[in-house]
């Protein structure tokens, strides 16, 4: 009786220790299914964040906070960009802003910076120009060979004429989107011209407009572009606080132009000789003939005395300005002596860029130790439209700020948006071939993660 019990008493033992050992393994089981499905949430969390990060990120705080230098944050976007963004938003290129520095090639290059109406306007609004280095002066006169060696020409209005640097229609290739579409340009009203009591010349009543630095060193007083030699890339479409001036699908329905603001070269129009002071200001006087009906007809011509962008000479001078260029070319020619001196800031309110840099050049009239003259280059502001155009031409993109220290100055952020062309279509040969145009590729069409490699020149 007692081994029965005894067997009995086993039998229940092994029976409640394999209930025990199923549920261990049962739930080790369930365990294992939650932590699977936790997982697979996860993954499916991590890629939903990916793509909603892909649409929706257009900043990088993180360059400012951790203090990244510009090569740092560079690299830090690109890889963001090649694996998280989608579609051809994967194309966005980023652009290293950099300062200007004495060591660059064209240091002796003052920069103009004009409102959209080719008014001076100067780098912090006051129409107040700037030389940020020290002139070292040769304490002599520049010679006319030295005056005349103008930075290169940039970009044009849609009224110049190429006929003013020697080209003809066809000479040059003009950047450009496919569709654009833009808003109708603004015009300033014109002020009436005056005439130059002292030489007998009358104030040009034309001026040109200025364009963003191409070249690695790009004859700019704010960030130019340092990695790339032209950062002359436009979007669509603008507002005046940046953003794309489209409806609610993200493109224009109507537009009273289809002009571009500007005419943007796809290289720098180099050695380009411009006009003497002496000339400039003689040819600024106007004759007057006569035409077959018996009437008078007034020819004022300007020559070229600034790089940058060749304008359309429909700017005139307001009075203010046309009694400063006139005391200016009224006083004597100083030529300073030789040694380092520190550039007065030029106020050039009331003049257009051309008139400006006249004024630059009477005030600074003799060249450097290493042969060269001071010079003009004719840019636009940073809150203009023809300036924002520029910058976005060619795509979505990404411009880092670096301070003189290699840093990022400021919050790197997305600007520009894809031509209508483009915009709904997958990335294609004739998509990649037309974002190459402008220069810069971006990481996903450098070989990078088994892409094919392209090959463009970063201007």
């Amino acid at each position: 009786m007692l081994k029965k019990r005894g067997y009995l008493y086993h039998i229940m033992l092994l029976a409640a220790l394999g209930a025990y050992v199923y549920d261990v393994v049962q739930e080790s089981v369930e365990l294992n299914k939650l932590a699977d499905a936790k997982r697979a949430n996860l993954r499916k969390r991590q890629l939903m964040d990916e793509r909603f990060l892909a649409v929706t990120k257009s900043m990088w705080p993180e360059c400012v906070n951790l203090r990244l230098t510009a090569e740092e944050c560079k690299e830090f976007i690109d890889k963001e960009i090649h694996d998280l963004f989608t579609d051809k938003d994967r194309y966005v290129r980023t652009l290293i802003m950099g300062k200007r520095k004495e060591t660059d090639e064209l240091y002796n290059v003052i920069s103009i910076y004009m409102n959209d109406e080719d008014m001076v306007e100067g780098r912090l609004g006051d129409g107040m120009v700037y030389y940020d280095f020290k002139w070292h002066g040769s304490g002599e006169l520049a010679t006319a060979e030295q005056q005349t060696h103008i930075p290169p020409i940039l970009a044009m209005e849609n009224d110049a004429s190429l006929a003013d640097i020697g080209l003809q229609d066809g000479d040059v290739e003009i950047i450009s989107d496919p569709d654009f579409t833009a808003p109708a340009a603004v015009t300033a009203a014109p002020a009436p011209a005056t005439t130059l009591v002292d030489s007998g010349a009358a104030v040009p009543s034309e001026s040109v407009t200025p364009a963003p630095a191409p070249a690695v060193t790009v004859p700019t007083d704010t960030p130019a572009p340092v990695e790339i030699t032209d950062d002359t890339y436009a979007d669509d479409g603008y507002t005046d606080d940046g953003n794309n001036i489209y409806g609610d699908d993200g493109f224009m329905d109507t537009a009273t132009t289809n002009d571009a603001p500007i005419q943007v070269f796809a290289e720098p129009v180099k050695d380009v000789e411009g006009a003497t002071v002496d000339q400039y200001i003689s040819s600024a006087s106007s004759e007057t003939t006569t035409d077959g009906g018996g009437g008078d007809t007034t020819n004022t011509t300007s020559p070229l005395i600034a790089g940058g962008v060749l304008t359309d000479h429909s700017a005139t001078n307001l009075p203010e300005g046309d009694d400063k260029i006139i005391q200016a070319i009224s006083e004597e020619t100083v030529v300073p002596e030789f040694g380092e001196r520190t550039i007065d800031p030029i106020n050039c309110y009331g003049l257009t860029g051309e008139d400006c840099c006249l004024l630059i050049k009477l005030a600074i009239p003799d060249s450097d130790i290493n042969g060269n003259a001071i010079q003009c280059t004719l840019t636009y502001s940073e809150s203009t439209k023809k300036k924002k155009y520029w910058k976005d031409l060619r795509g979505k993109k990404v411009h880092i700020h670096m301070n003189h220290n290699g840093f990022v100055s400021e919050v790197p952020q997305i600007s520009g948006n894809w031509p209508k062309k483009y915009d709904r279509q997958e990335a294609t040969e004739e998509f990649e071939s037309w974002l190459l145009k402008g220069g810069a590729p971006p990481l996903i069409l450098r070989g990078t993660k088994g892409t094919r490699s392209k090959n463009s020149n970063d201007r």
